[in-house]
């Protein structure tokens, strides 16, 4: 079957995805619904039981996406702001 994400409308903002998936694994790992019988199931149902926001790490170029300044004023707790080149980089070509 095809995973389809949760649709929400106040899943507008990555921070806000983050929450979510903290807030509500199961509907973001669909295979944590499997059978007991099944050691990988069980061990991904137990990881994901301990998630938390401090061990996410969101990596992205742009500044605003560590943060949600709507209704939810959600914060990503840990990130990592990478630059982004639109030029020629020396002999790598376009980065």
């Amino acid at each position: 079957s095809i995973f389809s994400p949760p649709q929400a409308e106040q899943l507008d903002h990555k921070a806000t995805i983050l929450r979510h998936i903290v807030e509500q694994p199961s509907s973001w790992f669909p295979q944590v619904a499997g059978s007991d019988q099944d050691s990988s199931h069980k061990s991904l149902r137990q990881a994901l039981s301990g998630l938390s926001d401090e061990g996410i790490v969101l990596v992205d170029d742009e500044r605003a996406n560590f943060r949600n300044i709507g209704d939810t004023r959600t914060e990503v707790l840990r990130y990592c702001k990478v630059a982004r080149y639109d030029e020629l980089y020396r002999n790598c070509g376009p980065l």
